[in-house]
């Protein structure tokens, strides 16, 4: 799931310095970085809220179980990396 993340920073990263080392006024750029940030913005705000109000597919016995693994990982980790 990270990976996906990183790939979007990355891509996002990428296209703003092409774009600010190609030419364009400073005026230009941080309008066209305001509009890539305002879109993903509301792609994310869209996902979620489609995720939690239309369809919740991760509501129930799901959600309870990764909530619990994952502090259980978190345990394990803490635990080990203890310095007693």
């Amino acid at each position: 799931m990270k990976a996906r993340y990183d790939y979007g920073l990355v891509i996002f990263i990428l296209t703003f310095c092409l774009i600010s080392v190609s030419g364009y006024r400073d005026e230009e750029v941080l309008e066209m970085a305001h509009k890539r940030v305002s879109t993903i913005l509301i792609g994310g705000f869209t996902a979620l809220s489609v995720c939690i109000f239309i369809c919740p597919v991760w509501a129930g016995e799901d959600l309870h179980n990764l909530a619990a693994n994952n502090i259980e990982k978190l345990a394990n980790f803490l635990e080990g990396s203890s310095l007693d």
